[in-house]
């Protein structure tokens, strides 16, 4: 077998999942993400100047659900008018949605030690460092009530 050629790579489809959602009582189809897709998930986390922009990146989940769940037949089944609606969804479900993504498109869930993990990887910048007296972490600070510069973000 030769080496694949530029129409052959450039004609691959995407893989799809069938994933059964306990909290949604049955089943739906997921699709992973594109290379352009995962650099746009990287650039939301992000906000001009650099500066991270929270309430983008605690969209991410919703997001993945509205744009990644699909029908049998590979179309999306939301808008992206659909996000308020979506995101009045149960979040253990959209989390788990959004991880059977992550996991087709090869991605590490962004949760727990692996957040700390690909935040001191890729976004080293937002972390802040406290002192223990036993032990000096690096966590990230978060604030959904306040922006950086103090004021409150717009809903």
């Amino acid at each position: 077998m030769g080496a694949l050629t530029r129409e052959e790579i450039l004609n691959t489809g995407l893989r799809t999942k069938k994933i059964t959602v306990a909290a949604w009582g049955g089943d739906i189809w997921v699709r992973e993400l594109t290379a352009l897709q995962q650099q746009e998930q990287s650039r939301n986390i992000l906000g001009g100047g650099g500066k991270p922009d929270y309430k983008k990146a605690a969209e991410i989940p919703t997001r993945l659900v509205i744009t990644q769940v699909i029908s049998e037949d590979g179309t999306r089944i939301f808008s992206d008018d659909d996000i308020h609606q979506v995101e009045r969804q149960s979040a253990d479900a959209i989390r788990f949605v959004a991880d059977e993504i992550r996991k087709l498109s090869g991605i590490k869930r962004q949760g727990g030690d692996d957040l700390q993990e690909w935040l001191e990887e890729n976004h080293p910048d937002i972390l802040t460092q406290y002192e223990d007296e036993s032990n000096p972490v690096r966590v990230a600070e978060v604030n959904f009530t306040e922006t950086p510069n103090g004021d409150s973000p717009s809903h």
